[in-house]
């Protein structure tokens, strides 16, 4: 499996908390949104499905995926 560089490095992420109602307009989710426009380039497909960070909801927990992967 292939593995990216992070979009943010560490030592430059916002220190804002990631866990309020306005986490769309955090400083590090605007810099990756912009990445992502800009800069990302899909290394073997068309298509490219970005799924939604799970630090608060971890995606395994969530009903449907759960009973999926089960």
């Amino acid at each position: 499996m292939m593995f990216m560089e992070p979009i943010i490095p560490e030592a430059e992420r916002s220190q804002e908390p990631l866990d309020t109602d306005k986490i769309i307009y955090h400083p590090d989710m605007l810099r990756a949104n912009d990445w992502i426009l800009k800069e990302y380039e899909a290394p073997f497909k068309k298509l490219c499905i970005f799924v939604p960070c799970s630090k608060k909801n971890p995606i395994m927990r969530v009903p449907p995926t759960k009973s999926s992967i089960e």
